[in-house]
């Protein structure tokens, strides 16, 4: 005859092993959460009572111990009211389950409903650094080292892509296609899309494979860490005090760089800038693979200069860098920040040009994007988006990544540059890119 604590590591194991991924088709992301919220409980109740975890019964888990749990570690971890109310969730719906399969427990499940969710302050402008800030950022590792090569290259593709850190650590290396420039991503609820990189991107892309992959397989992690001589996924701790090391170091250099940096602040960041260069709303929507498209508009609200100083906002300027390969038929001039002063949202400006009359604006042409090898993808369609960080390649580097481009891509077949000893890229704030105000 089985004990009660028996009943509920049974019950928390099939919720996690049959109902999560099988039944809720949970993606590994979510039951990761999950995993997380629990062993923090578990080791909240075996702190607090003394005993081992093989001893936790249904009735220890009650109102009182699971509000003592969630006001202690929110206090410990500093967590927001919208981290607070998904550790509740994650418990209710492991009481909501056992319920359903052994009715006698659904008591349990009624004394947590009575517990609150916690009610979030006024919304606060989004966190996120200035281009310069940016910039002396992403200056501050040093690439003639192997640790600094690739930690470079991680804060440059996050910038770039305006990635989740969960996406792009889970990023494998054939995502990325450094060829026609794109890269697929996989978001919250499994949802993929393809994302538009930049030239600059791509060849510090090649300079890191070059270092990290010289063999590459297509299912390898872009980036990783060596476990019992095998390659995994990078932690999301490790990514987390990657940003943070580098982001103190030149805080002390430029003021601008918030000393409490974090990967997801980079997303902030490019998304508002991408913003105030002109992209519209429902675009940047899909480039950041939001489902709900109202959770884009704190970059409308936090984007201040927009509504104060539109007026004193410079007029687009010609491209800096090549038209995208992608394109076809005529194109569009862009702006130093990289999106097409022909956009629908133009923000007024004193000399702007008129709106183009909607019979030139049906002339354009559209991306030809190639064909489509997962139909699954959603293909973000933009003129160009270039990230401010340049490459200063030798002579005999330029020719090979002028070969590297023409060569199509082939399996096995490494398409990195040598790794060289000289740094691509300024140390300074001054000398990453060559307009201040590019995105």
């Amino acid at each position: 005859m089985s004990t009660p604590a028996d009943t509920f590591l049974k019950h928390l194991r099939d919720w996690f092993t049959v109902f999560l991924p099988r039944q809720r088709a949970a993606s590994p992301h979510t039951i990761e959460s999950a995993r997380r919220a629990w062993n923090m409980l578990l080791s909240h109740v075996c702190d607090t009572g003394g005993i081992p975890v093989d001893k936790i019964t249904f009735p220890m888990l009650d109102r009182a111990c699971i509000t003592g749990f969630l006001e202690q570690t929110r206090a410990e971890r500093n967590w927001t009211a919208a981290t607070y109310n998904q550790r509740l969730a994650c418990i209710r719906s492991f009481f909501k389950y056992a319920a359903t399969a052994e009715p006698t427990l659904a008591i349990h499940l009624a004394d947590l409903a009575g517990i609150p969710l916690m009610k979030a302050p006024a919304t606060k402008p989004v966190s996120h650094m200035s281009q310069q800030a940016i910039k002396a950022l992403l200056a501050q590792p040093d690439p003639t080292i192997r640790t600094g090569l690739r930690d470079q290259f991680f804060m440059i593709l996050m910038y770039d892509t305006a990635a989740r850190d969960a996406e792009m650590l889970s990023a494998a290396i054939g995502d990325l296609d450094a060829t026609r420039l794109t890269i697929d991503l996989l978001g919250k609820g499994s949802k993929p899309r393809r994302i538009p990189i930049t030239k600059e991107t791509a060849a510090h892309y090649r300079r890191y494979t070059a270092a990290f992959h010289p063999d590459p397989q297509l299912g390898d992690p872009l980036f990783y860490t060596i476990h019992s001589h095998r390659k995994r996924r990078m932690s999301d701790d490790n990514a987390a005090r990657i940003i943070r090391q580098h982001a103190q170091a030149a805080h002390r250099k430029c003021a601008e760089v918030p000393a409490g940096a974090h990967p997801h602040m980079l997303r902030h960041s490019r998304a508002m800038h991408l913003y105030q260069a002109g992209m519209p709303l429902a675009l940047l929507t899909e480039w950041l693979g939001h489902a709900d498209p109202e959770t884009t508009l704190i970059y409308a609200h936090a984007d201040t200069e927009m509504k104060t100083v539109p007026s004193r906002r410079p007029p687009p300027t010609a491209p800096r860098h090549p038209s995208h390969p992608r394109l076809s038929g005529t194109t569009t001039k862009t702006s130093s920040t990289g999106y097409s002063d022909s956009d629908d949202r133009n923000i007024p400006t004193p000399n702007q040009p008129k709106p183009t009359s909607p019979q030139a604006a049906s002339t354009k042409q559209p991306l030809d994007t190639g064909p489509r090898n997962n139909p699954g993808i959603r293909i973000i369609d933009v003129e160009v988006v270039t990230v401010d960080v340049e490459v200063v390649l030798a002579a005999d580097e330029r020719e090979a990544v002028t070969e590297l481009e023409q060569e199509p891509f082939q399996p096995g077949h490494q398409r990195g540059l040598e790794l060289s000893l000289r740094d691509p890229i300024g140390r300074d704030c001054q000398n990453i890119g060559g307009s201040s105000s590019g995105a």
